[in-house]
């Protein structure tokens, strides 16, 4: 009995030892975490890398941990190859673990294949955060189809499982809004500010829809004014509020020269900001004065050369510029030059420049050199996935110079990538379709024709289809007819919508609905017996 005894308060000392070990090791991953996100927010992309990695050292299933070592690892450092491979072969090996899935499937760019797999996450994971969160994130990114009402559902789920993080009541504040549901968008706005109050940066779309929704807009103005000012008062040194605020139409509440002073209070606190960029942009789309048109983006280009406007200011230059005396393609590059020494892996620059060649018709097809020249520079620039649009870019290029068989040969690479990457592309299974209608292969042309269709290729690919069945085969019927099987066969690999619930009675007078039957594969015959 003794014995037992003292086996019992060993194990006991034992467990309490490891979870206060595991508690430590927690806690010292999200001091981790969190200066690694003081670092990024610096600018310091090196310092925060190693951080993170820190974090995961100490913690590998520190969820946010590795969700910014792969965001920052893909976007600055363009090691989308290394990041695929490592949480490939994480999520092989740890295959019933959710945390290592959604880690995984979050890589994945194709949505349908991702709502997919979130799925089957939450359907093993019912009461998993992070599964939750990856579908409501999902369903929120999804361009060909609304499916706020399902991101919707996902989150608030999210935030039952979790009701302590704030990126939840964050989020649906944002979907309310996008569904004109004032009333829980001012809920979740309330529990944000509640948890943190440095949050105020949600109370601006807050206060436009409530004057929106207002019936006595002149009495909702009086009252969301004073609201504004007494939440300025209080964070009115807050950028994130201030370019919130200001990025919010917020007209209709306050008048034009308030809103005048508070964008120059916030481009004082910080002059290389947002708004400071939106400001700057602005002069430059509007400028119609070619000489200072170009000077204005040549400043904006040397006080943001990471925003992402700055493609946008380097087209201008390149248009301002065209029209001043002395302008040539030396000033272009030696100004892209400038730019790769700042930017080494910003592959908008190549796009840029590559554009600026297509387009400059004044000197012809003398142009092709370097353009060409200008892709596979673009090309060495990418990773991984990054690379597809650029292969089919250069074999786009071949195709017109009668070189099939190099352009096919980028093509299927192209092609491979997007498999790999789990991402299918319609331009690329269109390219591959022109360039196997080139090589006179009909059956090959058809099929990649027929995949891009699929894909949700526009209508010049549904055509170029439709000819080329209908010239081997005669048959212009036919020809739609294989168009409707491939829209069918690509759909049926696409996540199905839900099915909707009905109740039907039985031979033995019962009744039986759908529902009954969630999570069961269902085959529904329909016939007519008289």
């Amino acid at each position: 009995m003794k014995k037992n005894g003292r086996i019992f308060f060993l194990a006991a000392c034992i467990a309490v030892l490891l979870t206060a070990f595991c508690s430590n090791r927690s806690k010292l991953a999200d001091a981790r975490f969190e200066k690694g996100r003081e670092f990024e927010k610096s600018s310091r992309p090196d310092s925060a890398m190693a951080r993170y990695r820190l974090a995961i050292r100490t913690d590998p299933g520190h969820m946010k941990a590795n969700m910014a070592y792969q965001d920052l690892a893909m976007s600055k450092f363009g090691k989308d190859d290394e990041v695929w491979d490592a949480y490939e072969t994480l999520a092989g090996k740890h295959p019933s673990d959710p945390a290592f899935q959604v880690l995984f499937t979050r890589l994945q760019e194709n949505n349908d294949g991702k709502i997919e797999q979130a799925l089957r996450i939450v359907k093993r994971h019912p009461k998993n955060y992070w599964a939750q969160v990856l579908l409501g994130s999902t369903y929120e990114g999804y361009s060909n189809r609304d499916y706020t009402p399902e991101a919707i559902a996902a989150y608030e789920k999210a935030e039952r499982i979790h009701p302590s993080e704030i990126e939840m009541p964050v989020k649906l504040a944002g979907l309310y809004r996008r569904v004109e549901n004032v009333a829980a968008m001012k809920k979740a706005a309330q529990r944000a500010v509640g948890m943190d109050p440095s949050r105020a940066d949600l109370l601006p779309r807050l206060w436009q829809s409530e004057y929106l929704s207002a019936t006595n807009k002149d009495s909702a103005k009086k009252e969301l004014a004073a609201e504004i000012e007494k939440t300025l008062a209080a964070h009115g040194r807050d950028v994130e509020f201030l370019n919130t605020l200001l990025d919010t139409y917020l007209y209709g509440i306050l008048d034009e020269a308030r809103l005048d002073e508070l964008v120059k209070q916030a481009v004082t606190l910080e002059p290389k900001g947002r708004l400071a960029e939106l400001t700057a942009m602005d002069g430059i789309w509007n400028e119609k004065d070619p000489e200072s048109g170009a000077r204005k983006a040549e400043a904006f280009l040397d006080s943001f050369p990471d925003s992402r406007h700055a493609p946008n200011a380097f087209r201008s230059w390149i248009s301002f510029s065209k029209r001043r005396p002395g302008f040539n393609d030396v000033k272009v590059n030696a100004y892209a030059d400038a730019l790769f020494k700042e930017n080494p892996r910003r592959t908008w620059i190549y796009e840029s420049l590559f554009n600026h060649y297509s387009y400059d018709s004044g000197k012809g097809s003398g142009q092709t050199g370097k353009r060409e020249q200008i892709a596979r520079s673009w090309l060495d620039a990418c990773n991984g996935r990054r690379k597809a649009p650029v292969l089919n870019t250069l074999a786009g290029l071949y195709l017109k110079q009668n070189r099939g068989d190099e352009a096919l040969r980028l093509l299927l690479q192209a092609d491979t990538l997007c498999l790999r990457y789990k991402n299918p592309s319609a331009d690329v299974a269109a390219s591959l379709g022109d360039a196997y209608q080139k090589k006179g292969n009909t059956d090959l042309a058809l099929d990649n024709y027929g995949r891009a269709v699929g894909l949700g290729a526009g209508d010049a690919v549904m055509e170029k289809c439709l000819a080329v069945y209908e010239k081997k085969f005669g048959s212009r019927d036919g020809a739609k007819k294989f168009i409707n099987q491939r829209l069918f066969a690509q759909s049926a690999l696409k996540t199905p919508y839900p099915a909707p619930d009905f109740a039907l009675g039985t031979a033995t007078d019962d009744t039986i609905r759908m529902s009954d039957f969630k999570g069961k594969a269902v085959l529904v015959a329909i016939w007519n017996p008289g």
